[in-house]
């Protein structure tokens, strides 16, 4: 085989692995999310400071900590406590619509 060949071969091998593990990177993101929230629910229940100090120490901040809130565990009876006094930040659409 010429050595052109297997270049190529060897590249287009090396493709197909990045694609897939760059496939298969989001959800097992979304997952460990979703596990990293419901832990500390489960662990510190009603105790919001703790939670959000956990969440800040995983890379969150303000509006994204509650971002991740939102899309994994959601608003509901055992959630009550991190939705209390929550600031209330600024749609993404709002922002859009005024640029």
């Amino acid at each position: 085989m010429k050595e052109g060949m297997r270049r190529s071969f060897n590249f287009n091998g090396k493709v197909t692995l990045n694609g897939n593990r760059n496939s298969n990177i989001p959800p097992c993101v979304e997952h460990m999310e979703r596990q990293l929230v419901q832990t500390l629910v489960t662990l510190y229940p009603g105790k919001k400071g703790e939670v959000m100090k956990y969440i800040k120490l995983a890379g969150y901040e303000n509006a994204a900590a509650y971002d991740l809130i939102d899309r994994t565990v959601g608003h509901d009876a055992k959630t009550e406590f991190l939705y209390k006094g929550r600031p209330r930040f600024p749609s993404k659409i709002g922002k859009a619509a005024q640029q």
